[in-house]
């Protein structure tokens, strides 16, 4: 008998998700293909967990058995625990500049086969199925040469951002710190090759979503600054009232008072603004020295993302294609690495059952995960719901997640929810090819 196989494209926390997924759920053979040198993706420039509706997602999913090793490793290298900042509780602080490294070997033990700088650009698909891409390979800087990969399912993990012509295009900024677009090749939306329909958010009329947060080099502070957020991890710096423009908001969760008069920077390696605008940073007496990490293109604002979405089944399978499921943000407006996390999971959970040829599976409503993409699902089918990103951790969504009781830090609560769903340890079981099943 043939052994199953899974393809996973794009090497960020979603795609990292649903490989691990896929193999602990029964497929002997899954191949990970990134882009660019290394794993991850926007964790590189990341840090926040567990704040908030986000501490109820990934106590469940770990219950469920998916993502459990993901987080263990986010908490290997953790700084700061029980963090609070404006409108935000319990949350940890990562380490980004190790959490790659973990993730990576972490994916390696699990034997994932992991394929750096392989692009994926096209796809070879017959009747309603995809049976194979095409991938650009970087031998020798800038030489690519193509090579066809087979499988029977296939996860895009691609996420959702621009390219360097949206950036410039729309004045949003430089998506190139994180993506490396320039050096690896662009991004391509394996789901819209496949001829998966899509869709885009916008702000202001215009394409695109600008992330909510910047990074600086924290030995560019202050010395009280570097100090304080190395003890606490939090530090508010006040604006003054000629300032306040500096603190202007992309991301919902944000829109708080606190966050309108103060830059709040949190510890994750460097020092993370949570303001999606810094223009005029280095006017303000205290900050004058402060010398961007991410994004490197300076003054400008932050990577551009939700060009290209994908709309997607409840069980994340595309309704045109039968074996393609998304993950992350190609999935849908979801913005954060816990909600990668648990989408990447389901992915390549119901990818494997696919490939071994089981049906897929909804999470039911009664979940935290299972009801934020049934919601997210329904919220886009009308323009006005693109309009948003959304999040367990803050904005409308979390708002429907106390509403509905979802949210808790019990933890006893969280463990009768998953088991009254007969969903414990759903993300460990082997599944076996379905004609192995006996009736």
């Amino acid at each position: 008998m043939s052994r199953s196989q899974v393809l996973v494209i794009g090497g960020g926390i979603s795609g990292c998700a649903a490989a691990l997924s896929a193999r602990k759920a029964g497929i002997d053979k899954v191949t990970l293909l990134e882009r660019s040198d290394r794993l991850t993706g926007n964790a590189m420039a990341g840090g926040i967990m567990a704040n908030n509706g986000r501490f109820t997602a990934e106590e469940e999913i770990k219950l469920m058995g998916g993502g459990g090793d993901l987080f263990q490793d986010f908490r290997a290298c953790v700084l700061h625990e029980n963090v609070e900042f404006p409108g935000h509780r319990h949350c940890y602080l990562h380490d980004i500049h190790r959490i790659e490294r973990l993730i990576h070997e972490h994916l390696e033990r699990a034997g994932v086969e992991i394929r750096l700088q392989h692009r994926a650009i096209d796809v070879v698909r017959k009747g309603d199925r995809l049976v194979g891409l095409e991938v650009e390979v970087m031998e020798h800087r800038p030489d690519f040469r193509l090579r066809s990969f087979e499988a029977d399912v296939f996860v895009d993990a691609t996420g959702s951002a621009g390219g360097m012509e949206v950036c410039y295009r729309y004045g949003y900024g430089c998506s190139c710190c994180v993506l490396k677009c320039p050096t690896f090749g662009g991004r391509v939306a394996i789901g819209a090759r496949a001829g998966v329909g899509t869709y885009c958010s916008s702000a202001g009329g215009q394409e695109g979503v600008i992330s909510g947060s910047f990074d600086l080099q924290k030995e560019t502070l202050p010395p009280e600054y570097v100090q304080e957020l190395v003890r606490t991890g939090v530090v508010l710096v006040p604006l003054p009232q000629e300032a306040l423009k500096l603190a202007r908001k992309a991301c919902s969760q944000y829109r708080l008072d606190a966050f309108k008069s103060n830059f709040v920077i949190l510890h994750n390696g460097e020092a993370k603004v949570m303001a999606s605008a810094c223009e005029g940073l280095r006017q303000l007496p205290l900050l004058r020295n402060a010398t961007m990490a991410q994004p490197l293109s300076g003054p400008e604002l932050n990577s551009v993302r939700y060009i290209q979405v994908h709309f997607k089944r409840d069980d994340l399978r595309a309704a045109e294609v039968s074996n393609l499921f998304f993950a992350g943000e190609s999935a849908g407006l979801h913005n954060g690495l816990t909600e990668a996390v648990c989408t990447g999971a389901l992915a390549g959970y119901n990818a494997a059952r696919a490939a071994l040829g089981h049906d897929p599976m909804v999470l039911p409503l009664s979940t935290v995960t299972g009801h934020f993409i049934h919601w997210v699902n329904q919220r886009v089918q009308e323009a006005s719901g693109r309009n948003e990103r959304y999040t367990y951790s803050g904005g409308t969504y979390f708002e429907v997640m106390k509403e509905l009781g979802l949210y808790t830090t019990d933890l006893r609560l969280i463990r009768q929810r998953v088991e009254a769903a007969g969903l414990a340890d759903l993300f460990n079981r082997r599944w076996v090819p379905a004609e192995m099943v006996t009736p």
